[in-house]
């Protein structure tokens, strides 16, 4: 805003078309304001000095901020964070060509992002968080060109990370945490080269954490935990960088994953993960020879089995614990019947623990030869219609 400037009032209802020493509002600017006031039920937020009121101009209007671009005054900044907006954001909103900061955060925005908004170039800073948008970013994200901050966290997106985010390569700051997310981060991810924060931690995101990360050297904070990735590639360019955090803990990931990059990542958080493999339900005749086993990637692992009694008692050392499966040595015998789960360690240092999820043994009697054919049709049934549920 420049200094001096002295502002006389003209108005012509609602809208007024001031002018500033021969310079007016946009009238482009002036109808998106109205619409977002009407979209977001202006009359209901916690403040709303001067906005449409008779007689006031727009530089007074609450959260609002004015420039001068041209012959008019146009809207640069919105910020409103924390004040009771209901509602979807209205597509006026973001025709608003020198828009540069928009700070609606922990309010009731409701709907999906207008498609206006995730094609305006002129955006620098937006806050969306703690709302309750829904819906993708899709591919027009692509035309946020010189966005630098961008935080759209708790809220109910979905769907995956579009591979026109990856182009936006001013970003500095990204914040896409507590979302519904699915999908790959893409190895395109080396292009936001200017990253110092990223962001994506509660989210579905799956399959691998891609070395190309460390070709970020400015990263600084860097938050992946509580997702699905089951894979986690070596990050030598964060090896001994002093002020980078790495978080990975609550995700799928096993001791190979871990073990380079904690002997190379200064601040790496990575305990506790998920559960390993998958319940499990088997019925055995008595006397029958069975392994219980389990295998996670790892190079220097020790297996301890459990099992827990129908009284509830967990019973450990069940088998060796330098092996992965519990030996059948002998035919499994009716007390063997409960639940079995793993704990594994690392005889590494990392100090991970992973625990197998569990496999249910019933064990069912054979009173004599003849019984044999009869029990296997039935253990047959009990299997195949879901007998285990």
């Amino acid at each position: 805003m420049k200094r001096g400037v002295k502002f006389i009032f003209l108005l012509t209802g609602l809208l007024p078309w001031n002018f500033v020493q021969g310079q007016k509002i946009n009238q482009q600017d002036s109808l998106a304001l109205v619409a977002l006031y009407n979209s977001t039920n202006g009359s209901s937020w916690t403040q709303s000095d001067n906005w449409l009121a008779s007689g006031t101009h727009v530089v007074n209007w609450y959260g609002v901020t004015l420039d001068i671009a041209g012959p008019d005054l146009v809207v640069t900044e919105i910020r409103l964070p924390g004040n009771n907006l209901t509602g979807p954001l209205p597509d006026a909103l973001f025709l608003v060509n020198y828009l540069k900061i928009v700070d609606f955060s922990n309010n009731a925005i409701n709907g999906t992002l207008p498609p206006a908004f995730l094609n305006l170039g002129s955006l620098q800073k937006v806050n969306l968080s703690n709302n309750q948008i829904t819906g993708t970013l899709g591919s027009g994200i692509a035309g946020m060109g010189s966005i630098n901050n961008l935080d759209l966290s708790f809220n109910h997106l979905d769907g995956p990370l579009p591979d026109e985010l990856y182009t936006l390569s001013d970003l500095v700051e990204l914040r896409l945490n507590n979302n519904s997310f699915t999908g790959e981060i893409s190895k395109s991810i080396k292009n936001l080269s200017l990253l110092q924060l990223l962001y994506l931690q509660h989210n579905h995101l799956d399959s691998r954490i891609p070395g190309e990360l460390a070709q970020i050297n400015s990263m600084t904070e860097l938050d992946l935990s509580n997702n699905w990735f089951t894979h986690m590639d070596d990050l030598p360019g964060f090896y001994g960088l002093a002020e980078l955090s790495v978080k990975v803990e609550n995700n799928r990931l096993q001791f190979d994953d871990i073990l380079n990059n904690f002997n190379g990542i200064n601040i790496f958080s990575f305990s506790p993960q998920d559960s390993v493999n998958s319940h499990k339900t088997i019925t055995l005749f008595e006397g029958d020879p069975f392994y219980i086993q389990t295998k996670v990637r790892g190079t220097a692992n020790l297996y301890n089995w459990h099992k827990i009694d129908h009284s509830g008692v967990d019973y450990p050392d069940q088998g060796f614990n330098f092996d992965f499966n519990i030996p059948a040595v002998r035919g499994f015998e009716y007390q063997d019947l409960g639940t079995y789960y793993c704990v594994v360690t690392d005889d590494n240092g990392t100090g991970l623990t992973l625990t197998t999820r569990t496999t249910r043994l019933n064990i069912l009697p054979c009173r004599s030869k003849n019984d044999v054919g009869d029990s296997l049709v039935l253990v047959a049934l009990f299997n195949s219609t879901g007998g285990p549920n």
